[in-house]
């Protein structure tokens, strides 16, 4: 019976390693700098849609900011034993 001298998940793991090594060697700075300020682009975007929900979930002020700077009055909502003064 011919057993393996070394396990071949391990094996995978190490050619995965040597993959990844090589493609992060073959990056150039600028597609680095490029991968790096989208990364920062997105991490702000999803931050900026944090907040907005953020205050839209608290007392839905988003909706009564966006009312009040259209020059509308709000409007009354009743919403019986769920209504919270």
């Amino acid at each position: 019976m011919d057993d393996p001298i070394v396990h071949p998940s391990l094996e995978r793991l190490c050619r995965a390693a040597r993959a990844a090594r090589d493609w992060r060697e073959s990056l150039s700075a600028t597609c680095s700098l490029a991968a790096t300020l989208l990364a920062d682009t997105v991490a702000t975007l999803l931050l900026a849609l944090d907040r907005l929900m953020d205050t839209w979930a608290v007392a839905h002020l988003l909706a009564g900011w966006v009312l009040a700077l259209r020059g509308r009055p709000l409007p009354r909502i009743s919403l019986g034993a769920a209504w919270i003064a």
